[in-house]
């Protein structure tokens, strides 16, 4: 008697588990990771389900992700594949078709690239409000002391994009204590070592943020 080749239920029909990315299985674990027994145990970065395809919109791994936590594991996949694109469950899991490029770009809620990791305007606010829900009363948000404010020329159409630069020390994670702010996209902030490298995360992240926009109202 043959024995019946299991089936990925996140991969659709005729996808098998071997069609899975070894490079992610090395870094994140086996697909369908599960990080938390229960869902009231989640970070502000928790992705339960997610799903995650290469610039190709091929999906390479599923399971529960905590973006800051596999932070190093999601960037050293990126140095080896290229562009990643993280979508939640319900956009990436129960598919009825085969999912263009311009799909898993429109609907990523985290995109890695170019060495650093973005968020999208959703999942940013998302992240920032779980923040500032769970930090306790005597642990209030550190100061932000103002570095500088201004505009600056980003995109190929050469957008102006407000911004302001502070300084927090051990608000950011991995020495990352300062965070530039637009208001020019919802939930645009970036956190970087230098005021520079926030200033310039900032600008990848408008970059991205505008790109997404355009995306959207050409599918709808």
């Amino acid at each position: 008697m043959t024995e019946k080749k299991q089936k990925n239920p996140f991969l659709g029909d005729g996808a098998d588990f071997e069609d899975l990315s070894p490079v992610a299985r090395e870094y994140l674990g086996m697909a369908g990771r599960m990080l938390y027994h229960s869902k009231s145990k989640a970070k502000p970065t928790t992705i339960f389900n997610a799903n995650i395809f290469d610039s190709r919109a091929k999906k390479i791994w599923f399971g529960d992700l905590e973006i800051e936590r596999d932070r190093v594991a999601l960037l050293k996949i990126s140095n080896e594949l290229g562009h990643l694109y993280i979508l939640y469950e319900m956009a990436g899991r129960f598919l009825d078709f085969v999912p263009s490029k311009r799909y898993v770009e429109v609907k990523a809620v985290v995109i890695v690239a170019h060495g650093d990791i973005f968020y999208s305007n959703e999942f940013a606010e998302r992240a920032l409000i779980f923040t500032m829900r769970a930090r306790k009363p005597k642990k209030p948000m550190p100061e932000l002391v103002h570095v500088k404010s201004g505009e600056i020329a980003v995109g190929q159409e050469k957008d102006m994009m407000h911004y302001e630069i502070c300084h927090s020390p051990g608000a950011g994670r991995y020495g990352r204590d300062y965070v530039a702010v637009t208001p020019s996209c919802m939930g645009g902030f970036a956190f970087g070592k230098t005021a520079e490298n926030a200033l310039t995360a900032l600008k990848r992240l408008y970059t991205i943020c505008k790109s997404k926009e355009a995306a959207d109202k050409e599918t709808k």
